[in-house]
């Protein structure tokens, strides 16, 4: 049964909370609220404790210091290069033709859209100035396949949705919020899917077409990583430009369909992949963990954990999905 909540934003379930509570913006603690008037078409229904529930499973945390940095200031060269098939997944409203061979994506900085909704970050957190407009991460295992969380693409929003290449500052410490046609895409068929509330949450999707001058990620074919072993990521948390995030390891390994990792990871991380820090293949892909955000004050603040603290970040094996990308 598909989830109600799916369709909306982190930032449009905040803002039904904040609506919800006249006390902005503690939205963490309205979850034992009941139904309100609704900022959005199709939550009114929906209690309170549901919503933050979905907020908490959509938002990730920091471990130890936050180690978010920019695609252009990783050392390793082959990093840098498998960053290219790493891509951002956007409302398809939000990528607007501009009638020359280029679109444009949403230049809203991460300041703003939390001060819109009521809730304004504390000026000590990172990358405010930055624009804030994906969703979700997806990326590149085939030649016209791409792979995500299942909570990020099913049959009923694909078609609403755009996965775009490139969405990444420049090293002079500008967006690019204007890419090439070319590089965006339309998921045209699920070729497989699993969303499942604490087990597998993946799905591998057709494109439109092929995409050109980017190579698919090595995966994990079998077996499963190491205990502790070193891992990194790279996605787009807070909707945010193209992020790396290194010095992390795999801290619970026994579950079946997915491991845990102390990663900085958001939300609009979810989807990305996570890398072996040694052979630079996926071994999984982040689906879920800690809030993203806690009050101090008037204000929001990352939640930091120790580094062995807090429930760490859950990542989908990628080996449920190997065997379907070697027909595909």
């Amino acid at each position: 049964m598909a989830n109600p909540l799916d369709p909306f934003s982190i930032e449009e379930l905040r803002a039904e909370l904040i609506l919800r509570s006249s006390m902005a913006p503690r939205f963490i603690k309205v979850a034992s609220r009941n139904r309100a008037r609704d900022l959005r078409p199709g939550l009114g229904g929906i209690n309170s404790a549901e919503i933050v529930a979905e907020l908490r499973a959509k938002q990730k945390a920091v471990y130890g210091e936050d180690d978010r940095i920019e695609i252009d200031a990783i050392a390793k060269e082959g990093v840098r290069k498998i960053a290219d098939s790493v891509a951002a997944i956007f409302r398809a409203k939000d990528v607007i033709d501009n009638g020359d061979g280029t679109v444009s994506l949403p230049e809203t900085t991460l300041a703003s859209e939390y001060a819109a909704a009521g809730t304004p970050l504390c000026k000590s957190e990172p990358f405010q100035r930055q624009p804030s407009g994906a969703v979700c991460t997806a990326f590149l295992v085939g030649k016209d396949v791409m792979a995500t969380a299942g909570h990020c693409l099913d049959e009923s929003n694909m078609k609403a949705r755009r996965l775009v290449f490139g969405y990444r500052m420049r090293p002079d410490g500008t967006a690019v919020t204007t890419v090439q046609a070319s590089d965006v895409y339309q998921a045209t068929e699920i070729l497989g899917r699993k969303e499942e509330d604490a087990g597998a949450d993946w799905a591998v999707v057709r494109l439109d077409r092929e995409v050109t001058g980017r190579t698919p990620l090595t995966v994990r074919q079998s077996g499963k990583v190491d205990d502790g072993q070193s891992l990194f990521v790279m996605g787009h948390p807070i909707g945010l430009p193209l992020k790396y995030a290194g010095s992390a390891a795999v801290r619970r390994n026994k579950p079946a369909d997915f491991f845990i990792a102390n990663l900085d990871t958001f939300g609009g991380n979810s989807g990305s992949p996570v890398f072996n820090a040694t052979t630079l293949a996926v071994e999984g892909i982040l689906v879920r963990g800690e809030q993203d955000f806690v009050p101090k004050g008037e204000c929001l603040v990352s939640l930091v954990c120790p580094v062995q603290g807090c429930s760490g970040e859950e990542c989908t094996r990628i080996t449920l999905i190997s065997a379907l990308l070697e027909h595909h």
